[in-house]
């Protein structure tokens, strides 16, 4: 990234100027995006403007006041209520490293408190209309002064940046041009001033054309002035004097004309009040949609306000349009929508957020289908394969089926407890086919179980499989070899070589099926010794290698380095070619800050160097003083450290003392090159050194004793695992037909991220937000209505935390919630929700900025294009393709492997989805339906949920065919609405009472012709109107 630098380019020319005119009409139609502040330490790095950082500590030096600011612009502070001015200055110590962190630009005040800055903001709307007369006005003011500074803002607006000493602009002549609707409501504005209690927004957004913000030239305040009159002569107009009789309305918001004001039916179901210092009320901001315009952009748009005498007024933020809400009990008209007698569009709906995509293919494999097509992948002679098949339709079957009929296997699945129900139910499979109970082995980690008891001797050899886990663990981490030290020693070595840790081997090479947990088995460089010996069985037939549950980015290696372990590396082998090594790393690392030039230092090494350091890091140094007092050092492996009694290790913290050394063939040497042979651009490799710890990744390698690997997940992205294996054969296997009576419900009206289901309260998490409460509640509500059916809810873990130690909810005391799970932990709880009828997917699952990022860089850091880390500033999405398909693949990802929980390929269950999200293969089905707020409402709960998302369906598609040729009775009727709104949408679809009146004449002309028995095609060629025309006269008024 840039950093900030005084921009001294020309733009006094007529090419400038154009320049410049261009880059605004291109920033109006596509906004760049923010960027979020990056710190380490407690120093900031500040996006201020595209493609330039600052750190914040420069902008106190340049005597600027400002404030950090979150995406939409407000301080994540309450600064004012915390004891902040207008006239004081404020900077980087002023405010929480917390909002620096989660900050996404800064606002600098303007006035006083930054040196009597004056902005004269020019809105796009002067560009769009009078950009002849802006450049003229611009020249002059930037003739002024001889560095002039000057932004693009966010929308294409250009804002002009100069200090006035001793003249601060008025607030109450903020607005400087403008043409006006009335007295209050200017109709197009031009120009604001910002001086008195100004702020001036920088973010990634803005573009410095030129000058620097830390160089605001000083000009006096007349000449500007001037040239703001001479603008408003010829463009604007006179702002109109207040009438005389004038009173304010009661609405919250001041409106131009109160006899124009809009009469609405229907509010909102979930308006939060907040009550204000005169006893009124006034909502939050939210997604509620416009009722007088209907433009689409309604994020944060309306806000209501209840007036002293109950009336509630309504005011759209983006259109600056009033309405008033007409008295309604939505009760009421629940009731009535109930029974018949009032259209469902008649209740207040939320924008909708997600349409089904009925072009998309509802091609379903048979349950039966999926699993013959999975048994036939098992056959493939490919060494690496990868496929994509829905959670339940048998995957693990298919791999107990081939290692009973067809060939030896290992299995590697998530978890322990996978593991144990996997080699049940493989004994019930080889019962069955007359087979022995050994055919299956499960290999049990070094530390399984070792925390669950104290008894070690008691628990060898069936519970743990090693009485001195937790001793071998560390010596093994070290780098020593435990069979060589601590096994020879052991007094149950025998017994263990039988039936323990040691036997495993022995054991797994006389089964078919070999479960482990190991994930990265058969990929660590470091294991292949290891894993040589479960790669065949007993007559040497080499094993598939199955990876279940994969998710690519995890099959990646992440290798470390500690600042510690590098500075004891120096002071061991001081003197030394490896010493050198440390020092220049930790050069890179602490003083230079460049982890990435480590590449450059390596390709330094001779191949001999190289050779050297290979052999130093796999020893340890001692250094022994002799009786003369003579040092002297002396390398060797870590075994034969501890032989020679330079070490104990009788225990974990003697091991604990003891340096570490790495493997034979996987040293950090290793580890470093084959990063750097894969990632060519230091811009976007997976490599960073935070508090001392220097983290890189390497892609995964087969061992090249392994004959061939299958990887299977439900979510498996087949595309970014190809970047991972390129010569791996893939198939996507279609979506398999769920059972009958299998159904799901998704919520079509928001998505409920994180960021609005939770309560801030100065940047602080304060439990649910009361969007996140009605949802929670209106579950919690279904659960206690329905006792005999049984649920499974997943969520956030905090959510589930909180309610658990909500001693008000009623999430413990309910006792048909069957189970419980949060995002990230799903994998292997099948077994928990096997009981359940109805599972409850609440809110969407979030993958943070950062780590999307990281996973980018593992994917896609070895291309030749860099990658583009921004969001589109509407959407959300990433603007790179490449990152947009990492995030789908981690958040849809995590909601597909919640909705298979259900199992509904085996099991008819119910699952309501609490997000917007279109989810593959899960959205678009016919069994999946998208209900809103109102529906559930109307509804009454699940049971009656079909029959209200059918009618509310059915009368969309009314709507949707209503045109100018209906009758607005038509309109009423079919949108539940009054005469007076009916009239209004009747209007936006083209009729008109002049068209209505010149109709009926036709209608009368029609009529007294048929009359004389003439044929219509005759009739509508006398009139000059089509014959189509003519019948719908007929049949639009001959009722």
């Amino acid at each position: 990234m840039k950093q900030h630098k005084e921009k001294k380019e020309t733009i006094h020319t007529e090419t400038g100027w154009e320049q410049v005119y261009n880059r605004c009409i291109a920033r109006s139609q596509k906004p760049l995006s923010q960027l979020r502040t990056q710190s380490s330490q407690d120093v900031y790095s500040v996006h201020y403007a595209a493609s330039r950082t600052i750190n914040p500590v420069e902008l106190e030096r340049a005597g600027l006041s400002f404030l950090p600011i979150t995406k939409s612009g407000h301080c994540p502070e309450r600064w004012q209520a915390g004891g902040k001015d207008w006239e004081s200055r404020y900077g980087v110590s002023d405010w929480k490293p917390e909002s620096w962190r989660c900050s996404y630009g800064i606002q600098v005040s303007t006035g006083s408190p930054s040196g009597d800055i004056t902005d004269l903001d020019f809105e796009f709307a002067i560009i769009r209309d009078h950009s002849d007369v802006l450049i003229d006005t611009l020249q002059q003011l930037c003739a002024l002064v001889d560095n002039p500074l000057l932004v693009i803002t966010k929308r294409g607006g250009l804002r002009f940046s100069v200090r006035t000493p001793g003249y601060v602009h008025p607030i109450c002549e903020k607005i400087a041009v403008a043409t006006w609707k009335n007295y209050r409501e200017h109709d197009t504005l031009y120009l604001e001033i910002f001086g008195e209690k100004g702020l001036s927004r920088y973010d990634a957004r803005y573009e410095i054309v030129s000058g620097s913000l830390l160089n605001i030239p000083e000009v006096d305040y007349r000449p500007v002035l001037e040239i703001v009159d001479a603008l408003r002569e010829q463009i604007g107009t006179p702002k109109p004097e207040k009438p005389i009789s004038a009173k304010s309305t009661t609405s919250g918001q001041q409106r131009n004309d109160v006899s124009s004001v809009k009469f609405v039916d229907a509010l909102p179901s979930d308006l939060h009040w907040v009550e204000r210092s005169d006893g009124s009320s006034m909502s939050f901001r939210s997604d509620y949609p416009c009722q007088v315009t209907g433009h689409t952009k309604s994020a944060g748009a309306a806000q209501y306000y209840k007036q002293l005498n109950g009336q509630i007024d309504a005011f759209c933020h983006n259109c600056q349009q009033s309405w008033i809400v007409k008295h309604s009990d939505r009760t009421t008209r629940i009731n009535e929508i109930r029974a018949g007698r009032l259209s469902p569009l008649a209740v207040q709906r939320k924008t909708v957020k997600l349409i089904k995509d009925e072009r998309a293919s509802t091609i379903l494999d048979a349950l039966e289908k999926a699993g013959e097509r999975i048994a036939a992948f098992f056959r493939s002679t490919t060494r690496v394969l990868a496929f994509r098949a829905d959670t339940g339709t048998g995957k693990n079957h298919a791999t107990e089926t081939y290692a009973i009929n067809e060939g030896a296997i290992l299995i590697n699945v998530p978890t322990s407890d996978l593991a144990i129900d996997l080699e049940k139910r493989m004994h019930g499979r080889l019962s069955d086919a007359g087979l022995p109970r050994d055919q299956v082995f499960r290999r049990r980690g070094l530390m399984h179980r070792w925390n669950e008891g104290k008894d070690a001797h008691r628990r060898f050899p069936h519970e743990i499989p090693c009485i001195q886990a937790a001793r071998c663990d560390a010596y093994r981490k070290k780098g020593g070899n435990m069979y060589e030290t601590i096994c020879s020693s052991c007094p149950v070595e025998a017994e263990c070589l039988q039936y323990g840790y040691r036997s495993q081997p022995e054991h797994a090479k006389n089964a078919r099926m070999v479960i482990t947990t190991h994930p990265d088995f058969h990929l660590n460089p470091a294991h292949k010794g290891f894993a040589k010996s479960y790669l065949t069985d007993c007559t040497g037939e080499s094993r598939v290698i199955v990876q279940d549950d994969v998710s690519t980015h995890a099959l990646f290696l992440e290798c470390q380095i500690t600042r510690n372990r590098l500075q004891q590396m120096r002071d061991a082998w001081d003197g030394t070619l490896l010493a050198s090594f440390a020092k220049e790393l930790l050069h890179l690392l602490d003083v230079e800050g460049t982890p990435y030039a480590i590449g450059d230092y390596l390709d330094t090494l001779t191949q001999q160097q190289k050779g050297l350091l290979n052999y130093q890091l796999t020893r340890a140094r001692i250094q022994t003083t002799q009786a003369d007092g003579t040092i002297t050092h002396s390398v060797m492996t870590l075994d034969e450290a501890v032989a020679n009694g330079f070490f104990g290790d009788a225990s974990e913290t003697e091991i604990a003392q003891m340096p570490a050394v790495y493997p034979k063939h996987w040293t950090l040497l290793d580890q470093l090159q084959s990063f750097f042979e894969h990632y060519k651009r230091a811009e976007d490799a997976p490599i960073q050194y935070h508090d001392g710890i220097l983290t890189f990744t390497i892609p995964p390698r087969l061992h090249n004793t392994v004959w061939k690997t299958v990887f299977m997940s439900a979510t498996l992205d087949l595309d970014l695992f190809k970047r991972v294996f390129p010569e791996a054969h893939t198939e996507d296997t279609p979506p398999t037909q769920w059972t009958t009576d299998a159904k799901v419900y998704q919520l079509r009206t928001n998505r409920n991220p994180r960021a609005t289901v939770y309560n801030r309260v100065d940047s602080e998490v304060r439990g649910l937000s009361d969007t996140g409460e009605n949802y929670w509640q209106l579950m919690i509500n279904e659960i206690a209505r329905t006792p005999d059916t049984q649920h499974a809810i997943i969520t956030y873990k905090d959510v589930l935390k909180w309610k658990r130690d909500d001693e008000a909810s009623d999430l413990t005391g309910l006792h048909n919630i069957t189970a419980t799970a949060h995002y990230g932990n799903l994998v292997g709880l099948d077994s928990k929700f096997q009981d359940a009828d109805t599972l409850w997917i609440l809110f969407a699952p979030e993958i943070p900025d950062y780590e999307i990022t990281w996973r980018a860089k593992l994917f896609f850091g070895d291309d030749t294009e860099p990658l583009n880390y921004e969001r589109d500033t509407e959407t959300g999405m990433y603007r790179d393709s490449r990152l947009q398909q990492v995030w789908e693949n981690a958040v849809i990802g995590e909601l597909i492997q919640a909705i298979g929980r259900a199992r509904l390929v085996r099991k008819a269950r119910t699952v309501i989805i609490f997000t917007s999200h279109h989810i593959p293969g899960i959205t678009d089905r016919p069994e999946t339906k998208l209900f809103d707020e109102a529906d559930w409402d109307i509804a009454g709960g699940i049971d009656g949920l079909d029959n209200a998302i059918a009618k509310r369906e059915e009368f969309e598609a009314r709507a949707a065919a209503l045109t100018a040729e209906n009758t607005i009775v038509d309109f009423q009727e079919v949108h539940g609405c009054s005469y007076e709104r009916a009239r209004q949408l009747w209007h936006e679809a083209g009729g008109s009472e002049a068209k209505t009146e010149m109709d009926i004449t036709l209608y009368k002309q029609i009529q007294a012709l048929k009359v004389e028995k003439i044929s219509d095609s005759k009739i509508a060629k006398y009139l000059g109107i089509s014959r189509g025309k003519l019948q719908s006269l007929l049949r639009r008024y001959g009722a």
